[in-house]
Parts: C-alpha cells; structure tokens; sequence
C-alpha cells in the first residue's frame, strides 16, 4: 500500500512538471518573437521572461515610445536586477525625459556592477558622455583602449571628443594606453600630433621596438630631423649607414636600406658568404628581359646642411652588359637638381674600392644613397649580368 502511494505521488509529481514545463516553453516560445506582437503582454504572464520585456521595450524604443519603452524597462529590471541591458535602456529613456538625476544614479550604479566587465562598457561610454560624467567616461574609455577589440574605435570616439586635440586626449588617457594612441595616430599619418604623444611618454615606454616604428613612419613624412634625434634610441645611433655590411636582415624601414625587386627583371639578394671578407654582401642580378630604368636598391641617411662627407663602399661586377650600367649616387630626396654620383661599374671588375664626396645644401636633412642605371638608347640596351656592393662607410670631413 505504502508503495503505490509513492508511485501514485511520483506520477502526479512529473505530470505537474511535464505541464508547467510545457507551458513555459510555449510561452518562452511565443515571448521569443516578442517583436511580432502588437499588444503588450501583462507583467504576469512575463514575469518569468525579462528579456522578452527588455526586447519588447527595444521595439518600443525603436518605434520612439519611450513611455512603453521606460515601463517594460522597468518591468524586465525588476524581474531580472542584474539584467544590465535593461538598466542602461532606463538611462536613455531618462536623459530622453530630461531626468538626468535619474540616469545618473541608475548609470553609476550600473558602472560599479560591471567595473571590469568590457561588454557594457561601449554603452557605458558613450553615455557617460552625453551626460557629461567626466570621470566614467575617462575610466572606461581606457578599460577599453587596454584590450583589443573595440579599441580603434575608442580612440576614435576619444578624437571626436576631443576636437583631434591630442593634448586634450592625453589629459583623458593613462599612461599605459599611450603606446595605442600613438600606434592610433601613426595609422591616420597624424605627424604632429604623434610626435606630441612620443615627447610626453615616459622614457620607460620608449622601447627600441616602438623607437624603430616611429622612426620608420617620420622618415615616409620626411620628418628627418625628428627621425634622426628618436633613432638615437634604436641601439643603433653608433652607425652613420644602417647595417652596412648587410651582416644582418634588411628590414625596409626606417633608415634601413630599402630595395624592391621584379623577379622577371632583376633580383636583389643578401648573399652569404660572398662579401669582400667572406660575409653578406648584396648581390644584384640582371636577367637581360628589358631596357629597365634601375633606381630600387637605397638607403636614406640624415646628415648636416653644409657639412662635407665622404661615402666609401666596395662593389664588383661579372658581365654586366650594355653600354648604360650601374653607378651608385647621392640625392636630397626634396631636390632633384643637386646629386653627386660615381663613374658606372666596369663590365667585369673584381673588389675595387669606390669612394665619393658631397656636401648637403641648406635645408637638406638627409640624403638618398642609391644604385642607378640609366635606360640606353642603343639596340642592344636589354641589361643582364650580376653585381655586388659591400662595406658603406659614411665619414664626416673637417674642411677649413
């Protein structure tokens, strides 16, 4: 007896379960497509959904029915406290009422539950802004800058808001999203401005890394002079040509040699083992395809106006043809009509020292070193062969 009474117990048990269970998933179901009703459902019937009353408020908002939009608002954060999507809609329904103590308080109080939580914070933002709300808006436009996924478009937002004053920016900025900024401003070719950003970072950030990046983009602006007094950071201030044995990779930037290559024209390769001592040199071959004008193989050095140089390297050549062949050149990038070049490479030659002299004119910050070749108007002007440069050595001369 005492066991049918449990069976009997346990059956009316799981068929009331299996019956509210049905009845909640039909109306979890139908309150799924809350968008499609055009009444709103009574607070009873949804208080077990409170994300069907914050959609539906959303729907309400949308439609501009702030009214309905504060009211299912309201009815979704009293089902559901910590449904934060719900309380930041009360926010804009206030500030659209103009009751901004009321956005305020429930804003501040939103904040604090979700300090460290980036999901809300995009919302958080941008209204801590309309209201004005100095210090939230500071504090989470930085908790958001510190990682990557909406950052670009936080220091967008912090342009905006700014008036693309950097300085008015830093003031929001901590230090340690100074770097982003930076990298932020250097996308955009903001010169100016990214130079005020690298002169306030601390020292401690000026990492060689970071060093090379800026100075690589202030040479494409041809800002040599402030190129010149930031790569004093790279480690590498102690030469006057960068990498000029080509014992290390070329890396095409900064005041790095650059080089570009047309695989069916010519090639540019660090060879190892085939420089004037046994190490790299740089080795270019001709495929002898095409009368190519030949200007791709380069580095920018920063020099003094009026000062005298002498550049020295070593090259050798094995049947280069034509009777327009290589020859190594110095050019003011800002000034087509004042070079100085040496004579064209020998057809066949082996090591032979080159040495050249030049003194910058006024006004130029840097010069081009660079291997030219000249289009020939001859019949057979189609260049082939190969050559190779080693040891650049730029020297200042004191003159009287």
């Amino acid at each position: 007896m005492g066991q049918s009474i449990i069976k009997i117990s346990i059956t009316l048990f799981l068929a009331v379960l299996a019956l509210w269970a049905a009845n909640y998933g039909w109306l979890s179901y139908n309150y799924s497509k809350i968008n499609k009703i055009q009444s709103i459902p009574s607070e009873q019937s949804l208080s077990y959904f409170p994300h069907s009353l914050y959609e539906a408020g959303l729907k309400a908002w949308y439609e501009n029915d702030l009214d309905t939009a504060d009211t299912l608002w309201f009815r979704a954060a009293r089902a559901n406290v910590l449904l934060i999507d719900a309380w930041l809609g009360l926010v804009q329904t206030s500030i659209a009422d103009k009751n901004f103590a009321r956005a305020v308080k429930i804003l501040t109080w939103t904040d604090h539950l979700t300090r460290d939580v980036i999901k809300w914070k995009w919302k958080h933002i941008l209204l801590a802004r309309e209201l004005g709300l100095g210090g939230m808006f500071a504090r989470n436009i930085n908790f958001v800058i510190s990682s990557e996924p909406l950052r670009a478009d936080a220091l967008q937002l912090l342009d905006i808001s700014s008036n693309r004053d950097s300085r008015k920016a830093m003031d929001v900025l901590t230090t340690d999203n100074l770097p982003h900024y930076l990298a932020w401003l250097i996308r955009w070719q903001r010169t100016g401005d990214a130079l005020a950003v690298w002169d306030a970072m601390p020292e401690i950030q000026k990492t060689q890394t970071l060093a090379e990046i800026v100075v690589d983009f202030l040479v494409r602006q041809k800002e040599y002079h402030r190129a010149a007094d930031i790569h004093q950071n790279t480690g590498r201030a102690d030469e006057t040509i960068i990498n000029p044995g080509f014992e290390r990779e070329i890396t095409g930037k900064g005041f790095d040699w650059r080089l570009w290559e047309e695989r069916d024209l010519w090639h540019i390769q660090r060879a190892r083992g085939e420089g004037i001592d046994g190490g790299h040199a740089i080795r270019i071959t001709f495929k002898g395809k095409e009368n190519i004008q030949f200007y791709h193989f380069r580095q920018i050095v920063p020099v003094e106006p009026r000062k005298h140089y002498r550049l020295t390297f070593w090259w050798r050549s094995r049947d280069i043809t034509t009777d327009q062949r290589p020859f190594f050149e110095i050019a003011c990038p800002d000034s087509r009509d004042r070079y100085w070049r040496t004579d064209m490479i020998p057809s066949t030659t082996g090591w032979r020292k080159e040495s050249m002299t030049f003194s910058p004119p006024e006004g130029c910050a840097a010069v081009t070193l660079r291997l030219n070749r000249h289009a020939s108007r001859r019949f057979d002007a189609d260049i082939a062969g190969t050559m190779w440069l080693d040891n650049f050595i730029l020297e200042r001369e004191e003159r009287p």
